[in-house]
């Protein structure tokens, strides 16, 4: 509870705030996230991590 006075009629007035809110993770999850992003992120590291592959085999024919 947090109180405050207002100066300048001498009144007291309280505002109540809430302890502890509980929400749904993967509802918050899913609005914060673009659909797909975990696929797009995997797609994009497993085109670098292929492209590495390729570049280690060159260089190990030399």
């Amino acid at each position: 509870m947090i109180a405050s006075e207002l100066i300048h009629c001498g009144k007291e007035s309280f505002d109540v705030l809430e302890d502890e809110r509980e929400y749904d993770t993967s509802d918050i999850e899913h609005k914060a996230t673009a659909p797909n992003r975990n696929r797009k992120i995997v797609k994009e590291f497993a085109r670098y991590a292929l492209q590495q592959e390729r570049n280690s085999v060159i260089l190990r024919r030399r």
